[in-house]
């Protein structure tokens, strides 16, 4: 009775790791859409970086516009003749 006992025991351990064990297997039509949902992902990450390259380069751009815009000039050298207005 006790060999029954245990046995029942050791089943109702051994049967529920067994099943954890076991994956179902995925269709093929199931590995299709994973695999467009992996394409789709990429995709989204793709464009991302390339939307944030393109927002740096602009902030570049637009920084360098407001380096040229606001520098002092630099001084022009001017040969005007003596005693001249302007030149």
């Amino acid at each position: 009775m006790r060999i029954m006992v245990a046995a029942a025991i050791f089943m109702s351990i051994l049967l529920p790791v067994q099943a954890q064990e076991q994956l179902p297997r995925t269709s093929p039509s199931e590995r299709h859409v994973r695999g467009i949902n992996r394409s789709l992902q990429q995709e989204d990450r793709f464009r991302g970086l390339e939307q944030q390259y393109q927002i740096d380069r602009n902030q570049l751009r637009q920084n360098l516009d407001r380096q040229q815009t606001f520098s002092n000039p630099s001084p022009r050298i001017r040969n005007c003749p003596p005693g001249s207005v302007g030149c």
